[in-house]
């Protein structure tokens, strides 16, 4: 039970919860404090994410062997085909599917949010794509010329920012879901579109599932 209560699937599922609940009782001072809970803890999260990207993928393809470099573009060729792939397959069922579902259009009976009076900017050192590009430009230079030093120290910034996942990152996320759904339920869009809401999440999770076993069934072959 104690395992249960600490997972992250657990308190994410908590938060969804505990934030349609309370957001029907938000008043003005309270609606201020989640929003700008959501947004400073969104700013958070965006900073942390290429800094991720930086720190796993850098020291994964520094371990790998010289002679196997071609694996990384090979799989860079096979991570794109399949983003175009999972595009397509997203874009044909999102206009057979959507389509049919009986989605309220009135926005009249929403509550409009306030504006945020207090907000904290904090911005990301680079755009994901340009950590992305920078980890594999690095990782793939520290292989070549064997800068031992050089993947050490990109070693210890992975440990640090496993660190900061398990320590910042996951616990901030229950409440960063918390004040979105909270938010939602005070604006009145999830009561009234709660049904096609959970057929569009229904309608993911399959996809995911789908697109996972078109994938290893492609590799197994």
């Amino acid at each position: 039970m104690k395992k249960l209560i600490k997972s992250t699937i657990f308190r994410l599922l908590l938060g969804v919860i505990i934030g349609l609940l309370i957001g029907q009782y938000l008043n003005n001072s309270a609606l201020q404090v989640i929003l700008s809970t959501r947004y400073i803890l969104g700013q958070i999260i965006m900073f942390l994410v290429p800094l991720i990207i930086v720190g796993f993928v850098v020291s994964s393809i520094a371990k790998l062997d010289k002679s196997k470099t071609k694996i990384i573009g090979f799989s860079i060729i096979i991570a794109y085909l399949s983003s175009i792939g999972a595009g397509f397959l997203s874009t044909i069922m999102g206009y057979s599917i959507l389509p049919n579902l009986e989605i309220n259009k009135a926005s009249d009976d929403l509550k409009e949010l306030p504006q945020m009076l207090f907000k904290l900017d904090i911005p990301p050192v680079f755009e994901v794509m340009t950590a992305l590009t920078l980890a594999l430009m690095i990782g793939i230079g520290i292989l070549w010329t064997e800068a031992k030093p050089l993947e050490r120290a990109f070693d210890f910034f992975k440990d640090i920012v496993l660190l900061l996942v398990n320590r910042v990152l996951i616990p901030i996320l229950p409440f960063y879901i918390l004040a979105n759904f909270a938010l939602l339920s005070y604006e009145g869009s999830i009561q009234s579109q709660l049904p096609v809401f959970i057929t569009v999440i229904l309608i993911v999770i399959v996809a995911h599932f789908f697109w996972l076993a078109f994938l290893f069934t492609m590799r197994s072959s």
